[in-house]
C-alpha cells in the first residue's frame, strides 16, 4: 500500500502518480487531500477514479494526514506501507527494489528509499548529510550494501513495516510539520526497530520546495515549535525540568531572531507539557475526528 499525503500539489502530483502507477495499482495507492484549495486532488481523481481519495476539512500538518493514511493502509492487511512526500518522481523498479531491501534483514521497521535531486543527476544535498561513512567507503570499494542502518534519515519516501505501526504506531500527532521523522526514527530505535537506506531504490526529491518555505515567518515559527517538542519529549530530565531547560535557547548567545521564536514556540508548548509527558514513551497515532477527514 502507498499513502501519499497532498497539500495545493498541483505542480507535482501528474509527475508523481505517472512515474508511480507503472509500479503499483491504482488502488494500492491513498491519496489523502490536507485541505487543498488549488483543485489539484478533484482533477488527480478524475483522471485516476481507482486511486482511494481521503479528504481533511483544512491543514491538519503532516503527520496527522500521513497517519489517516497509515491507518486506512492497514486494514488492507499489507506487510509494507510506502509513504511518499508529493515532490517526488519514483524512478524504474524503486518500489520493487526497496521491499527487497526490507526483507534482506531482520527488524527494519523504516527504509528509507535514496534521494536524489529532481531531476536526478546528484544526490539530494539534504539527504546527502544522512549518509553514513561505510556507504561511501563501500562505493569507492564497488560494494553497494543492500542496505545501511543509520540512526536518522528524512521521511520524504519511506517503506514503514506494517507490524513495526502496529507496535509502536506512526507519526506523534503533536507535530503539524517537521521533526516528525526524527521523533518517528528516535522510537523505532529505542525500541529496538532499525532505521536503514537502500541506495538501489531511488527516487527524485524537489528539496527546493523547502529551501523555498524556509523564507516565511510561518515555516519558522512551525520548525522551532517542532523542535521544542522533540527537546520536551526525548529530554531524559522531567519534562517540567526539560521546560525550564528550553529557556537556554534564549540566551544572548541567540540573534534577536532567533530567541524570539524560540521564546514563542516555548510559550506554545506551555498548553502541550501534559500530552508531551503522556507522549514521551509510547506516541498513539491518533487519526484526526471523524468531523475532519472524510474518505
Amino acid at each position: 500500500m502507498v499513502v501519499i499525503p497532498t497539500y495545493n500539489g498541483a505542480k507535482y502530483l501528474p509527475a508523481l502518480l505517472e512515474s508511480l502507477l507503472p509500479q503499483v495499482p491504482q488502488e494500492r495507492v491513498i491519496l489523502v487531500d490536507n485541505g487543498s484549495s488549488d483543485g489539484s486532488v478533484e482533477q488527480i481523481w478524475k483522471q485516476y477514479p481507482e486511486l482511494t481519495p481521503s479528504t481533511c476539512s483544512q491543514n491538519l500538518g503532516f503527520g496527522v494526514a500521513c497517519n489517516h493514511g497509515i491507518q486506512l493502509a492497514l486494514t488492507a492487511g499489507p506487510r509494507w506501507i510506502l509513504v511518499l512526500n508529493q515532490d517526488l518522481i519514483i524512478e524504474p523498479e524503486a518500489i520493487a527494489r526497496a521491499i527487497a531491501a526490507a526483507e534482506s534483514a531482520p527488524r527494519i521497521g523504516l527504509l528509507a528509499l535514496f534521494q536524489m535531486n529532481y531531476t536526478g543527476d546528484a544526490i539530494d544535498p539534504i539527504f546527502r548529510n544522512y549518509l553514513p561513512d561505510t556507504y561511501w567507503d563501500d562505493l569507492l570499494l564497488f560494494e553497494p550494501q543492500m542496505t545501511y542502518t543509520v540512526p536518522f534519515v528524512p521521511a520524504a519516501a519511506i517503506l514503514l513495516s506494517a507490524d513495526c505501526l502496529r507496535e509502536l504506531s506512526a507519526f506523534d500527532p503533536l507535530y503539524f510539520m517537521y521533526l516528525e521523522d526524527r521523533d518517528l526514527c528516535h522510537r523505532l530505535i529505542a525500541h529496538h526497530w532499525k532505521v536503514a537506506i537502500a541506495p538501489a531504490a531511488r527516487v527524485r526529491h524537489d528539496c527546493g520546495q523547502v529551501r523555498a518555505d524556509r523564507k516565511s515567518f510561518r515555516w519558522n515559527l512551525n520548525w522551532y515549535r517542532s523542535r521544542m517538542i522533540y527537546h520536551l519529549k526525548t529530554s531524559s530530565r522531567s519534562p517540567a525540568a526539560a521546560l525550564l531547560t528550553g529557556l537556554k535557547h534564549l540566551l544572548p548567545s541567540w540573534s534577536p531572531s532567533e530567541s524570539l521564536h524560540w521564546l514563542i514556540a516555548w510559550l506554545r508548548c506551555l498548553p502541550l507539557l501534559p500530552q508531551i509527558a503522556r507522549h514521551r514513551e509510547h506516541v498513539p497515532a491518533v487519526a484526526p475526528p471523524t468531523s475532519e477527514v472524510s474518505q
